[in-house]
Parts: C-alpha cells; sequence; structure tokens
C-alpha cells in the first residue's frame, strides 16, 4: 500500500507581488494546543503564463499518519481551504475541524 499522496496546487498572483497564500502545512497538537509548519514543496514552471500570474504549480508530497492543511487557490479571490491526512495512498478530507482535533488526539504519541 502507498504511504504518501501527492497534491498540485496552482500559485495564483503576480509574482512581483507574492502570489495568495497557498501552501501544504504539517499540522502538530501537543500541549493542548496546535501547530501548522509549512511544507516544501517542488515548484513547475512548465504551464505558467507569459508573466507568470497563472499556471505556476506546485507539488508536494504527503505522508501517512500525519494531518495537513491545504490552502489551494481555485481563483482570483477564492481558496479551497481545509484540512486531511493520506489513508491508503489517497487524501482524506475531514468534515470539520473538530474531526481533525479528534484524529491528533487518537493518534499522537
Amino acid at each position: 500500500m502507498p504511504k504518501f499522496a501527492t497534491v498540485k496546487i496552482e500559485l495564483i498572483g503576480n509574482p512581483k507581488l507574492g502570489f495568495q497564500r497557498a501552501g501544504v502545512f504539517v499540522v502538530t497538537f501537543d500541549q493542548g494546543g496546535i501547530a501548522e509548519e509549512r511544507l516544501e514543496g517542488h515548484r513547475d514552471y512548465e504551464k505558467a503564463n507569459s508573466v507568470g500570474s497563472r499556471g505556476v504549480h506546485e507539488w508536494f508530497f504527503l505522508a501517512s499518519g500525519q494531518v495537513y492543511h491545504v490552502l489551494s487557490p481555485t481563483s482570483w479571490k477564492r481558496c479551497d481551504d481545509y484540512f486531511c491526512h493520506v489513508m491508503n495512498g489517497k487524501i482524506v478530507r475531514f468534515e470539520d475541524f473538530e474531526d481533525m482535533i479528534e484524529w491528533l488526539r487518537d493518534h499522537s504519541g
């Protein structure tokens, strides 16, 4: 069984002024709170337009056994914002924030 999955996010914005907030963050739970650490991705400019405002993609590898916060812009003003984990090589979204917290509590060492 695959122990990881991949996520592709399109970076939307002006390369000189910055992109929308986007990326994948590893979520951890300790001392009664949660923390997020940005995961490094691999940028792909193959389908970028001439100014780089659309078509720039970033790929992320997600391992099983962790929770991720994904911010994936869908347009200039909208973003798909969700928490997920990897099970059997597939990304599984949490229904809501409370489900994610419960999963973290159950799977924290």
